[in-house]
């Protein structure tokens, strides 16, 4: 008996009361209108909604961004046009603000040519390719998760 409890204890949240349900993890994803993107952005969040995860999607292009606290997400995904091989500066402005929320941050541009992404989040860079949609929102989504879940592999213990 005292073992199952043991085990019952840790299973739950941190947040999570006895008997209550687990919480609804969040994710931020902010975008800019392209085709490319708008496709993208569909696709994730079906795919995150589908794994019971709660969505806003905003236009970091129309200052929704702004309006926006990380520390209220699990993961963000920011997806950016990289014109004239930059990131958006109110993106960067936005990363600079929240730079301690880092690690919850995933960074997305589109490229037409090949440049180093500088930002203190992830960067993943990707033509836009309309025939690989799904296949970039199974990825982006699969690096969110990670970013707010611990499955993190184990270390060997060679003893």
């Amino acid at each position: 008996m005292i073992t199952v409890s043991a085990v019952m204890l840790y299973a739950q949240e941190k947040n999570e009361q006895p008997g209550e349900q687990p919480q609804k993890k969040k994710a931020l994803i902010a975008y800019e209108e392209t085709r490319f993107k708008s496709s993208l952005v569909k696709e994730m969040t079906a795919l995150l909604e589908k794994a019971s995860v709660a969505v806003t999607v905003v236009k970091h292009s129309d200052n929704g961004l702004d309006k926006q606290d990380p520390s209220g997400y699990d993961a963000v995904f920011i997806t950016n046009s990289g014109v004239n091989s930059k990131v958006r500066p109110w993106v960067m402005a936005w990363l600079k603000k929240h730079a301690q929320q880092a690690d919850k941050i995933l960074l997305h541009t589109t490229q037409r040519s090949t440049w180093e992404v500088k930002a203190p989040v992830d960067g993943v860079t990707s033509a836009s390719a309309n025939k690989k949609v799904k296949e970039f929102a199974a990825e982006y989504v699969r690096l969110l998760k990670a970013k707010y879940t611990s499955d993190k592999p184990a270390a060997d213990d060679d003893e």
